[in-house]
């Protein structure tokens, strides 16, 4: 006998989840309109974690009914997502998935009452387009295609896309010369490690010296908004994020002399830096 999910479960699981299925690297739209205007259609489900009758994909026998029907056994998925993870069980395992979905609740809690603006518009031709490049393809292509989308996501933001041995850097600056101003709140682990890192990063505050932090410095929901989509988009995992250096800032000025007659004369301004 099958422990399927109730309705109400079925329902809520996708309400969570905006209705996009959970897996980082699908995110697909999975309810819309039908051709007859008082319908509505679903291209999703609420997949089992751990299968719901013993000889399934996942299953465990250590689990009561109660457990195998509850909300945190579901998941929610396109069609296509939720039978690749049955056909391949073993590429799939339980906590992959337990990870897709804790990782598509916080986006979706993200998300929740924000305007759609440039960013939310051009986020997934962006992450698309990172996601096409792959050694073969066009670095010229790629570079034009992600430099206008990178771009037009926000006009007071430059870009610079960069492809190193490890993988694909973005650099971003404002383009007033402003600093981009960001909050977070690090965290430094009381090991030999994590001292050494708490004191570059006094020294980054400092000095202005650059610093590097990673996911055990900072959890995703602590990165500047900036980035933090991009992390979730591919379910969480390993990241790197460099702070500086700072720069100095230019200053005008101009010098005005003024004769024993009271009359003003304004020279060419200098421009220098300072810290």
């Amino acid at each position: 006998m099958r422990d399927d999910f109730s309705e109400a479960t079925k329902r809520v699981v996708a309400l969570q989840v905006g209705h996009r299925c959970s897996r980082p690297e699908c995110r697909a739209q999975t309810s819309g309109p039908r051709l007859d205007p008082t319908k509505a259609l679903s291209v999703g489900c609420a997949a089992h974690i751990t299968a719901a009758s013993p000889g399934g994909p996942r299953y465990d026998k250590t689990l009561q009914p109660e457990q195998r029907k509850s909300i945190e056994n579901a998941i929610w998925l396109c069609e296509t997502c939720s039978k690749l993870i049955d056909v391949d069980a073993d590429r799939f395992p339980v906590q992959l998935l337990r990870d897709w979905k804790a990782a598509a609740l916080r986006a979706a809690i993200v998300e929740v009452g924000k305007t759609a603006g440039p960013d939310s518009r051009n986020r997934d031709d962006i992450v698309g387009l990172i996601k096409k490049f792959n050694p073969q393809t066009s670095a010229e292509v790629f570079f034009r295609e992600g430099y206008d989308a990178l771009r037009s996501s926000d006009p007071n933001l430059a870009y610079v896309v960069s492809v190193e041995e490890g993988g694909v850097t973005v650099t971003v600056r404002s383009k007033d010369g402003e600093p981009v101003q960001v909050a977070f709140d690090p965290i430094f682990a009381d090991t030999p490690e994590g001292r050494a890192k708490a004191a570059e990063f006094e020294n980054y505050l400092k000095t202005g010296t650059a610093v590097e932090l990673d996911e055990s410095n900072l959890p995703v929901d602590e990165l500047p908004e900036i980035v933090r989509d991009s992390v979730r988009e591919r379910g969480g995992g390993p990241f790197r994020l460099q702070i500086g250096p700072k720069r100095p800032r230019t200053i005008a000025s101009a010098i005005i002399f003024r004769n024993i007659d009271g009359k003003e004369y304004e020279f060419s301004y200098l421009e220098f830096g300072s810290n």
